[in-house]
């Protein structure tokens, strides 16, 4: 009998201990959770914490960047997304004309460059992740905004590479708005904190011959030319879990590594 409480004293104390580590880092920082699917700020998804809205406070400073936090992840690793790099219009999606991601030109600036850029302070805080970069059709594109939104997560699965920096994807964007009802209606989407001038490229193929692109003006897009060079580039990446954090998140006052 004694035997059998201890059990049960010790499977109390380690779970105990799982959901305080899970809950941890957004307690620290003490960031209110949302509901309304109104306000701006940090939502639960299924499992993990996402910023969502047009200013819900995710600033993050890293090597005297300003850069935003996306999402806290279940097992506390923190996903970030870059502030666009192609302010030369120097760099294609692929100067060869391929959407193939993990082949294009876009993959190896991203990886071989922006990657190296970081301190190397910072590059030991910055996972290799497995990504999502499968391709979304027109009529899966429109099963998503009016059928099923969870369909994407799965679509984008069905093909992954492995790198340290990604491509912002189209689950990304959709998983940063209030609301989707612009994207339905072609309007383009203020109610998010991933905004640009003209376009950006994202990370989803459409077809063998076709990307697709935010487009700041009317919602998401595509595009037939990888080769374009004029879009918008929004890197995104995680830090390894136990990532400490101090700050508040704001403009002034954005959250640094401790």
């Amino acid at each position: 009998m004694k035997k059998l409480w201890l059990i049960l004293l010790i499977l109390i104390f380690v779970s105990g201990c799982i959901f305080k580590k899970e809950e941890s880092l957004i307690s620290d920082l003490k960031i209110p959770i949302q509901t309304d699917n109104k306000t701006d700020g940090l939502y639960l998804k299924a499992d993990r914490y996402v910023y969502r809205g047009s200013n819900p406070h995710n600033y993050l400073m890293i090597d005297g960047q300003l850069l935003r936090i996306m999402a806290f992840e279940k097992d506390e690793r923190i996903k970030i997304l870059g502030s666009n790099i192609n302010n030369d219009d120097k760099i294609p999606y692929d100067s060869n004309h391929s959407n193939e991601w993990e082949k294009t030109t876009l993959y190896s600036y991203l990886n071989d460059v922006y990657y190296q850029s970081f301190s190397d302070l910072v590059k030991e805080k910055i996972v290799s992740e497995k990504w999502g970069s499968g391709s979304i059709s027109f009529e899966e594109y429109d099963n998503i905004l009016n059928k099923d939104i969870n369909l994407l997560e799965e679509l984008e699965n069905k093909k992954t590479t492995t790198s340290y920096i990604n491509l912002i994807s189209m689950n990304d964007y959709i998983s940063s708005l209030l609301d989707i009802e612009c994207l339905k209606n072609n309007t383009g989407c203020d109610k998010t904190y991933i905004k640009g001038e003209g376009a950006s490229w994202i990370v989803n193929p459409n077809t063998e011959k076709m990307i697709w692109i935010i487009n700041y003006k009317t919602g998401l897009a595509t595009i037939d030319s990888p080769s374009y060079v004029n879009f918008e580039i929004q890197p995104v990446f995680y830090l390894k879990a136990n990532t400490k954090l101090k700050g508040k998140g704001t403009i002034k006052e954005p959250f640094v590594i401790k």
